[in-house]
């Protein structure tokens, strides 16, 4: 039974009958008047509500006190039907069982009838044949299928403060609602509990911008469903102060009573430590590293507003917002891969599914095309003078137009199996040649415009093929083997006429290390030109003759450094330093072979693709710089 706080007090009208007595049988002495003033009654019922709203089975109680008279009978009925009718009896009160499963939803109605002494003092009152006749309703609402899992209507944050509110409960079983809160920052949580049913909205003032939590409200203790909510903090600025070091500012928190630091972390591209800072001032809001940028890929910066009372390792705490990506350059296009177009300003993008032109002395978009099935951006490839590219789906070879995307050829080839590349490399003519170095260990010319394979060279078992590139016009033939017998890599030059290849000359290079391509080479008109390793982490850069392969020139690159990027048409090349955490003044090097010039240039930070064009250097982060703004003297 629920305690009783606030009585349901009710004070009725009534209603005054007596017997019948014929003059001659009653002696007039004992001949009385009921009083003009009914006696008072009260009834309690329980459960104690008004109306008593009902989504499950109840056993219903009736208490009748008077002080005035004594309570002959109560008559209970439920809508039209009699539930209960007898002497009252203050030692076994009247109970009445209210399933609703028979009954209808909606308005229904108690009604209580009790009959009491009349204190007239008649012999029609003394023998319980006169006295007061009371009733009243109760009404009831009776619902069906009423889901005892509170669901949460509305998270709101209130600069501060979180409003958490939910579907009112307002049956005779509440007992109380328990809100509940799990944190990212608080192992054991936060729990409100509340007794007034009418009551659905709870601020919690414990929230603190960044942490992921989960609200959920139960009903009596009972399972109710959570829901997740964070503030994400605001993105920092990252500025650059006047010694060129690295500077992150953030937004104050608006619960500052709840901050214990702050905590800034700087992840440098490419190493998997963090460099960090500890503000505990909530109104310090300012954070300086000492460190000068490289160009390539993103610094990662992330605040966290770390809260009070928070004693494990901040590293584990996953925080909400607060990030910022800062890297050197001007905005651009972001690219999975790009090459350049021939000797033009333009360069060939390509990223999710798009190609561009972009112009890169302009940098303006100058078109673009959606293509479908791509499967891998590295295998794009571009023809020498930039007339044509070319992709491969899951089983199909592609080759367009640059200067329309018109579709030149598409084909089906064996080298593609179902998105299994089965070639090691490609390479495109502008007269529709495709050079192709199989894992079958087989150096292929297909003509692109028929798919017809026009000729084969199988590596013999001491040979392997691993390289080759095609030039414009599809004679000449720049491929890379490797012989086991002298564990060496030769790199060969040969015409091809369509049926047979012609040895013009050879050169060898080198392994550079893991990753790291041996050679880099282009077939120019009447030259060719190679990066291309001669010993462990040391490159050297040739210019050859396109007629019987002899060296011209060749230039050194100093040890440890490695390429990032070529333009051959322009004989541009920039290197960088190989440890990764080196930011000194020797980290890269810029190169014109044409010019004979040589620059030291800001730490380049590998990661992304980067393509040079127009000595404009580009990344595939969405970012660019001119070489002249690379150059440190």
């Amino acid at each position: 039974m629920k305690e009783i706080l606030a009585p349901v007090v009710i004070l009725l009208l009534f209603f005054s009958v007596s017997c019948e007595f014929t003059p001659s049988e009653i002696q007039e002495t004992f001949v009385e008047q009921p009083d003009e003033h009914a006696p008072v009654l009260y009834i309690e019922v329980q459960p104690d509500m008004d109306t008593l709203k009902l989504a499950s089975d109840v056993w219903t109680q009736f208490r009748l006190t008077s002080q005035e008279a004594e309570i002959y009978w109560v008559k209970i009925d439920f809508d039209d039907s009699n539930v209960y009718y007898s002497d009252y009896n203050s030692g076994a009160l009247p109970s009445v069982h209210v399933s609703i499963g028979n009954y209808s939803e909606g308005l229904h109605y108690f009604t209580i009838q009790a009959f009491t002494a009349s204190n007239s003092g008649s012999i029609a009152d003394k023998v319980e044949a006169e006295g007061y006749l009371y009733e009243v309703q109760w009404p009831v609402i009776i619902h069906h299928g009423v889901d005892t899992r509170i669901d949460i209507k509305k998270v709101e944050y209130m600069d501060g403060p979180v409003a958490v509110s939910w579907e009112k409960y307002d049956y005779y079983n509440f007992q109380n609602y328990v809100l509940s809160k799990w944190s990212s920052t608080q192992v054991d949580g936060v729990k409100y509990t509340i007794s007034n049913p009418r009551v659905t909205t709870v601020l919690d003032t414990t929230f603190l911008e960044g942490e992921y939590v989960s609200y959920s409200v139960s009903l009596n203790g009972g399972y109710s469903p959570g829901v997740s909510f964070d503030v994400p903090i605001k993105t920092p600025d990252i500025l650059l102060n006047e010694e060129e070091k690295m500077v992150v500012r953030w937004n104050r928190t608006q619960n500052p009573k709840n901050l214990g630091y702050y905590h800034v972390a700087l992840k440098v591209p490419n190493t998997y430590s963090y460099q960090e800072i500890i503000k505990e001032d909530a109104e310090d809001t300012v954070a300086a590293y000492d460190i000068s940028p490289g160009f390539g890929d993103n610094y990662e910066f992330q605040v966290r507003y770390v809260p009070k009372g928070f004693d494990q390792p901040y590293v584990i705490y996953n925080s909400s917002g607060g990030e910022a990506l800062f890297s050197l350059g001007n905005q651009m296009l972001g690219f999975e891969n790009a090459m350049k177009i021939g000797d033009t300003e333009n360069i060939l993008l390509y990223n999710d599914g798009l190609f561009y032109k972009y112009n890169m002395v302009t940098h303006t978009i100058l078109d673009s095309v959606r293509v479908t099935g791509l499967t891998n951006p590295g295998f794009i490839r571009i023809s020498p003078d930039g007339d044509f590219f070319s992709y491969f789906t899951n089983t199909d070879f592609v080759m367009r137009k640059t200067s329309d995307w018109g579709l030149v050829s598409q084909f089906t080839t064996p080298i593609m199996d179902y998105g299994t590349a089965r070639f090691w490399s490609a390479s495109i003519s502008d007269n529709y040649h495709l050079a192709v170095i199989q894992h079958s260990n087989i150096l292929s010319v297909t003509d692109i415009r028929t798919g017809t394979e026009l000729f084969r060279k199988e590596g013999t078992q001491g040979e392997y093929f691993s390289d080759a590139v095609i030039n414009s016009e599809g004679d000449k033939i720049l491929y890379k083997t490797y012989v086991y017998d002298d564990g060496t890599n030769y790199l060969r030059l040969v015409n091809f006429d369509g049926n047979k290849l012609t040895e013009l000359g050879e050169t060898t290079a080198a392994n550079p290390g893991a990753n790291y391509e041996i050679i880099q080479y282009a077939i120019l008109e009447d030259k060719v030109l190679i990066l291309k390793c001669i010993s462990t982490y040391r490159y050297s850069w040739e210019e050859r003759s396109a007629s019987d392969f002899s060296l011209i020139s060749s230039f050194d690159i100093p040890d440890r450094f490695l390429p990032v990027a070529i333009d051959f048409n322009k004989q541009q090349l920039v290197m960088r330093y190989r440890f990764r955490t080196t930011y000194d003044e020797a980290s890269a090097l810029y190169y014109d072979f044409e010019k004979s010039i040589t620059h030291k240039i800001i730490p380049i930070i590998e990661g992304q693709k980067f393509v040079l064009s127009n000595e404009v250097l580009a990344n595939g982060s969405g970012r660019y710089l001119p070489l002249n703004d690379l150059i440190q003297e």
